[in-house]
Parts: C-alpha cells; sequence; structure tokens
C-alpha cells in the first residue's frame, strides 16, 4: 500500500510540481498553522477603481452594508479564493476548499470566493448546477434545477433558476431531503436575471445555514467582475495599461506573442444558444467594449488573473492553480517588461501565487467509513457545532494528511483518463486514512 500511495505522489506531483513543492516544504505544518502563518499577501493595497466595481457588484447581490464592509476588509487583508467552480456551493471539493480558506478569517470577517462561472453545467468535479447528497451506499447523488439541453452550458450563459425547476428537483429529491430547499428560501432568488447571480446567494445562505458560526462566505463569479472592471477601466483611466493591453491593436498583438497558444485568444464567445466558442482574434477600442457590455463575451483565465496580479490580490488556490498560476505569472512578466510598465511589473513580482487550499478537512462517518461530504449532507447532519468540530481538526491533523487524504480524486482529475492505472485507482481514502493516521483523529474529533 505505501508503494501505492508513493506512485499516486509521484504520478500527481510530476504533473503539479508546486504541489509537490508545498508538500515537502509545508507538508509536516499544521494545517490551521500552514493557513494562518505561511501564507503571503502583497505589501500594498488592492487598487481603488477595482475595489470600487467589486464594491458596487457585491452590493446589486449582499447589499450596501455586507459589501462595504468586505471591500473595507480586502483593502486591508488582499487574499481571495479563486478554487471553486461557480454555482450552488455543495460540492465535497468545494466544501473543502472553502472551509480550508474560511480559517484564514475570524468570525467576524467574510471570505470572499471569486469562482470561475467558465465550467460547464455538466463538469463532474462540481456539478454546479445541482444539489448533490450521499446515499446510505455513499454513492454521490444529484438533483439537478436544469434540464439536460442546457448541460453544455458554461454557468455564464446559463437562465435563472424559474419557479417550475425548483419543483422539478424537489420531485426528484428523497422525502427526507425536499426540506432542505424550503430551508435555503430559494423563492426569493426567483427575480435575478441569471443563475450566476442566483448562485451567489444560494451559495452564501447555504454556508450560513451549515456552518452558523464560521465566517461569512461571499461568492462572486471571476469572469463577471473582471468584465465590470475591464469596461469601469475603459470609461475611466484610458492610460491604464491594462486598457491598452487589452483593447488596442499593439497590446492584443504582444498578447498573442505570449500566449498565443492559450485554447482562445483573451476572451471566449457565446454563440446565439449560450455555448462557449473559442476565439482567435479580436476588435478593438469601441467594438470590443459593445461586446464586453453585451456579454458576448468573456475573459478566459490568463486574462482574468492578469487583472487580478495587476490589482494586487493574492489568489488562494488548487492542486492546479499553483502549478499554472506560478507558470502564468512568469510569462506574464515578460510581457509587462516588454511594456516597459516597472510600476505594474513590480506589483506582480511581489504577488504571492503558492497560497494553498484544496486538500482535505471536512469529514463524516456513515457505517463506520469515513467520507467527504456535501453542503447537503453537513445540512441533513443537523450539527450546528460542526465548524468548531472542523477548526478543531485544522489544530490537529497536518497540511501532509489533508493533502494524502485527497490524493485519490486528485489523480482522477490530474491525470488522462487513457493514462490511468487500475492499481492507483483502487488506492481507496480507507486505505489511506487508515496509513498515515488519520482517521483515528477525525473518529475522535467528531465523536468528541
Amino acid at each position: 500500500m505505501i508503494d501505492k500511495i508513493s506512485e499516486l505522489k509521484h504520478q500527481i506531483f510530476s504533473r503539479r510540481p508546486v504541489l509537490g513543492e508545498i508538500y515537502e516544504t509545508q507538508g509536516r505544518q499544521i494545517l490551521a498553522d500552514y493557513i494562518v502563518k505561511t501564507w503571503r499577501l502583497p505589501q500594498d493595497k488592492p487598487d481603488a477603481l477595482f475595489l470600487a466595481v467589486l464594491k458596487k457588484s457585491l452590493t446589486a447581490i449582499y447589499g450596501h452594508t455586507e459589501a462595504d464592509s468586505a471591500v473595507r476588509q480586502l483593502s486591508q487583508k488582499a487574499v481571495i479564493s479563486t478554487i471553486d467552480h461557480h454555482g450552488i456551493w455543495n460540492h465535497p471539493f468545494f466544501v473543502n476548499s472553502s472551509l480550508i480558506y474560511s480559517l484564514y478569517f475570524s468570525s467576524k470577517e467574510c471570505a470572499l470566493v471569486l469562482s470561475t462561472e467558465s465550467v460547464s453545467l455538466n463538469n463532474t468535479s462540481s456539478w454546479s448546477g445541482c444539489l448533490l447528497a450521499h446515499d446510505e451506499a455513499l454513492n454521490l447523488k444529484r438533483y439537478s434545477f436544469f434540464p439536460d439541453r442546457l448541460k453544455n452550458l458554461p454557468v455564464f450563459s446559463v437562465p435563472a433558476i424559474s419557479a417550475s425547476n425548483i419543483a422539478s428537483c424537489k420531485s426528484r429529491m428523497p422525502a427526507g431531503e425536499r426540506f432542505l430547499i424550503e430551508s435555503l428560501n430559494l423563492q426569493d432568488i426567483l427575480e435575478l436575471p441569471s443563475f450566476s447571480l442566483q448562485a451567489c446567494q444560494i451559495s452564501s445562505r447555504f454556508w450560513q445555514t451549515v456552518f452558523p458560526t464560521a465566517p461569512k462566505l461571499l461568492y462572486f463569479p471571476l469572469e463577471s467582475l473582471v468584465l465590470n472592471c475591464l469596461r469601469e477601466l475603459f470609461e475611466q483611466d484610458e492610460n491604464n495599461f491594462l486598457v491598452k493591453l487589452v483593447f488596442s491593436k499593439e497590446g492584443q498583438k504582444l498578447w498573442q506573442k505570449y500566449f498565443g497558444a492559450e485554447h482562445t485568444f483573451m476572451f471566449w464567445g457565446i454563440d446565439e444558444h449560450g455555448h462557449r466558442k473559442n476565439l482567435s482574434a479580436l476588435p478593438a477600442g469601441e467594438e470590443l467594449l459593445k461586446s464586453i457590455t453585451s456579454r458576448k463575451i468573456y475573459p478566459s483565465s490568463p486574462l482574468c488573473f492578469a487583472v487580478l496580479l495587476t490589482v494586487n490580490l493574492a489568489c488562494v488556490g488548487g492542486f492546479t492553480q499553483t502549478t499554472w498560476l506560478t507558470n502564468f505569472k512568469e510569462k506574464f512578466l515578460q510581457l509587462l517588461e516588454e511594456m516597459e510598465v516597472l510600476n505594474v511589473l513590480d506589483t506582480v513580482k511581489d504577488n504571492p501565487t503558492k497560497n494553498f487550499a484544496e486538500s482535505d478537512l471536512a469529514f463524516l462517518i456513515r457505517n463506520g467509513k469515513v467520507f467527504k461530504p456535501s453542503a447537503a449532507d453537513l445540512y441533513l447532519q443537523k450539527d450546528s457545532g460542526l465548524y468548531q468540530k472542523y477548526q478543531n481538526l485544522a489544530a490537529k491533523i497536518t497540511l501532509k494528511q489533508s493533502i494524502e487524504s485527497a490524493l485519490p480524486e486528485i489523480y482522477k482529475v490530474v491525470i488522462p483518463q487513457k493514462e490511468h492505472k487500475t492499481e492507483l485507482l483502487n488506492v481507496g481514502r480507507q486505505a489511506i486514512l487508515g496509513n498515515n493516521g488519520l482517521k483515528a483523529i477525525i473518529e475522535a474529533v467528531l465523536k468528541g
């Protein structure tokens, strides 16, 4: 078993070397200490115009009080999570990432998550438009709000959940779980114009229902925020380097030089059916602004992170982002050097890319087996003290143990399916938890 676990790590770390670096250099730290004491933040405050755009965007969803509080906090503690797929906070992956990320904050603060809405509804690592719960055999069941004909749409273009969608989802849920829908008060999100905006409120509400003593979780879609920011920059600061990079032919040519091998050019397009399409070129100036304003396009991941690095935010990442963003930053610095924007170059150079929070912390025990719960599983547990228990667990386990617990799922995501090895797929969580001593700790904390 030890040999198989070692091979799992080798296969994963060879493709995600920064994750391997974190495991080797910080793995022996207690998980809570790693988060609070090791994460790095930028030295300077976030860009004022960006904060103004963020405040306006958050106000539309959460109101003035929550938005004011979030922006004030961010101006002093410039860290966000960019791990999650946008949708209804529920999947075990993102229950864990948000839980680990939240440990950085006090109970009176908020944890801001800028989640990606480029993910499709049928992405198996999020199932963004579904409620998810494990059955007695620990199979993860999903109950979708949307019909199959929409399953390939990116969350960015998915229409709003309707009353009939809610009724349909509820009718397919087991009787003992249907009251979850009433508890989330979904009727009062029906007036919001898109699923993406609805998901912000549902996710924040779901989190607070499950973890009433935790910092507040505020969700907002990353791509929409970047669109808002680019539009505001174009109208207010034509000399900003991002305006020159995105809206001018010269800037687009430079982007092509450094990032021309990406899946699409700066933005993804949205066709008449709401599906995304790759772009090979863009108009400049006003024509591009029209496409942004009408939401006919949305920014690619490289462009989103170019903005976030530039406005001085530390992005907490997962097992893929920590490697990808570190590599992207190096190429982006070369672009900035060629543009001769030395002040921006210094900002980006100082920005950390290796703050990690996508391993395991949330566990439940059923029929003697330890499993990673969905948000619905946690809700059905009816234990208002769960957050404190997970805080206690984070103070007892190491980052290394937390990462090792997640290795089976990471392997399936990171390694292409055609390269999967049966003997590694058969390495189960129970065996890993027993091997590294984590199971005994989990049992003691959850039963205590």
